[in-house]
C-alpha cells in the first residue's frame, strides 16, 4: 500500500492541540524527519522524528528539543496507517500520559 510522501499536514488533539507540518524523508531503512506541532495553547514545538513506515504503517519517536515547557507533551509517539485517500491517520501519546488522535495529509506543492 503506498509509499511516504515528504511533506505533510494536518491535526493533532487530544492532551494537545493543534496544526502539524511534516517534512518526512523515507531512508529504507526508516524514517526520520522534523514535526512542527502550532499547539494552540504552547505555540510552536518542532520535534525531530525518527521511525519506521512497514507494511503501510508510520510509527513514529518524536523528541521535542530541550528545556521543556510547562504544559507541552514532551517526547510523543505518533502511529497510524495508510488511508486509501493517502492520508495517515492514528494515535498518539506522550511521555506525559497526554494521548489523542492525529492526522496528515500528503502536501503536493
Amino acid at each position: 500500500m503506498g509509499t511516504l510522501g515528504r511533506l505533510w499536514a494536518g491535526r493533532l488533539s487530544g492532551g494537545n492541540t493543534g496544526r502539524l507540518f511534516a517534512e518526512l524523508e523515507d531512508s529504507g531503512s526508516g524514517v526520520i524527519g522534523t514535526i512542527g506541532l502550532h499547539d494552540d495553547a504552547h505555540g510552536v514545538i518542532v520535534f525531530t522524528c525518527a521511525g519506521r513506515f512497514a507494511a503501510g504503517v508510520l510509527e513514529l519517536t518524536c523528541t521535542p528539543p530541550p528545556p521543556a515547557r510547562d504544559g507541552e507533551p514532551g517526547e510523543i509517539r505518533l502511529r497510524g496507517p495508510l488511508q486509501p485517500d493517502e492520508s495517515i491517520m492514528g494515535e498518539w501519546m506522550a511521555a506525559s500520559g497526554a494521548r489523542g488522535a492525529f492526522v496528515l495529509f500528503p502536501d503536493r506543492r
